[in-house]
């Protein structure tokens, strides 16, 4: 696919470049084209229509729309059966426009395949769109979710053993990543986990869940917990930019053996919950990696005798001492 090699660019490619980001453009760029499909994507169009061919792209799911056009799809099985063809990599967007309860009725064993993709509302506004994954229902490799989605799961231990949100063989022994962010959050109303770690032999795994600006502290109180670790897989927790009701519930970790590790990174504005399921052996760490203490600060070397200060905390505390010292007693 050519980029377009006029000196300055026409609205169609600026209308070409924008649809990349927001799909919705991509009819009124075909209408300022004239021109058929081909011509509007030979002036700068990178993303893919079908999202049979290309490297990912947006894939519209608005429920029951038929018959499939365009990267708009109404039926389930045929969204999964394009994401099924995407080149390794590809990281697709499955949008929906519309709540929609995923079903059951052609699952294959290990679960709707999503290809790395993440799920996404059309809307930022939170719970406006709502996705209801049934107890023994699952989505396996999915990046996360986002754009202000509403998750709804309930798996239970005996229908939903691997949790609701699987990954693919491959990334055992490695980090499996999910991700809820920009005002997406899920709803847990089962007594299963959401995610199982895989608990291998020999092959510690990191399952790491980051919350992102989103809305996953405001949904009713877990029933069952985000995820469980096995063996002694360890769990990273990463939370930024969520406020301090936005960000992790109580429980949301359980599991863990002598060897697991909790590393729960946050900004300053996160609080800590409660995680009494929680029995790895290696403890928690916590970084709070936007504390002001911590900053760094480059001393001027003629201002200060050596060893200057290296962060903040220590040239308060230096300047503290040296002006109680100047008053002789503490600072008013």
């Amino acid at each position: 696919m050519t980029q377009s090699t006029s000196s300055a660019p026409t609205i169609l490619d600026l209308l070409a470049n924008l649809a990349k980001y927001d799909p919705t453009l991509y009819p009124l760029a075909r209408f300022v084209s004239a021109n058929s499909k081909d011509q509007f994507e030979s002036n700068g169009a990178e993303w893919v229509r079908d999202g049979g061919s290309g490297a990912g792209g947006v894939f519209i799911f608005t429920p029951g729309a038929s018959p499939q056009s365009g990267n708009v799809y109404g039926d389930w099985s045929e969204l999964i059966a394009a994401l099924a063809v995407l080149p390794v990599g590809s990281l697709p967007v499955v949008r929906f426009t519309a709540s929609f309860s995923v079903p059951a009725l052609g699952m294959p064993a290990l679960g709707w395949d999503l290809a790395g993709g993440v799920l996404q509302s059309y809307s930022r506004q939170s719970g406006l769109v709502v996705v209801t994954i049934p107890d023994g229902v699952s989505i396996t490799n999915c990046g996360g979710v986002g754009y202000g989605l509403e998750v709804d799961i309930a798996p239970t231990v005996a229908l939903s053993p691997e949790g609701t949100f699987r990954f693919p063989a491959s990334q055992i022994g490695g980090a499996m990543i999910f991700v809820v962010q920009d005002g997406a959050g899920i709803v847990q109303a089962g007594t299963g986990p959401m995610i199982v770690s895989p608990g291998a032999l020999l092959l510690q795994t990191t399952m790491v869940l980051a919350l992102f600006a989103s809305q996953q502290g405001a949904t009713p109180p877990l029933v069952g917990p985000l995820l469980k670790l096995n063996a002694d897989d360890g769990a990273v927790a990463a939370t930024f930019n969520c406020g301090p009701a936005g960000g992790m519930q109580d429980g949301w970790l359980v599991g863990g053996g002598p060897g697991s590790t909790l590393v729960d990174v946050r900004g300053i504005d996160s609080t800590f919950p409660l995680i009494p399921g929680f029995t790895g052996g290696g403890g928690t760490v916590v970084i709070t990696a936007t504390n002001a203490a911590n900053l760094q600060y480059k001393a001027t070397p003629a201002q200060w005798a050596p060893a200057a200060p290296t962060n903040a905390e220590a040239a308060i505390n230096r300047l503290a001492v040296a002006v109680a010292g100047l008053l002789g007693g503490p600072i008013p």
